[in-house]
């Protein structure tokens, strides 16, 4: 979230709004907050994991601790969703998901 990361909700959310970037908004995907990173920018990151795990451990089990929105690019990106539909995932707070590649 940069520099947006302590605001109250609904002042996020209002910010999203005016940038067009909050759900259905056409810069969702690859509007970036200020010192922070968009969608975009998180499925890139997510995909270099994805593929640094694979070529350094293989078959063997990894354990991963991540937060709310990268754990719903994970899922997308593995089930090979479009973004739009990366939202569907029912994730709660300390919920266990388990992958296998």
């Amino acid at each position: 979230m940069g520099d947006w990361a302590n605001f109250p909700l609904e002042q996020t959310k209002e910010l999203f709004v005016q940038n067009d970037a909050w759900s259905g908004g056409s810069n969702r995907y690859s509007f970036r907050v200020p010192n922070g990173e968009s969608w975009q920018d998180v499925e890139v990151r997510v995909r270099a994991i994805l593929k640094g795990l694979t070529e350094k451990h293989g078959d063997q089990k990894v354990v991963l601790v991540s937060h709310n929105q990268t754990i719903r690019a994970f899922l997308g990106i593995l089930e090979n969703k479009d973004f739009e539909n990366w939202f569907g995932f029912p994730i709660d707070n300390g919920s266990v998901w388990q992958f296998e590649l």
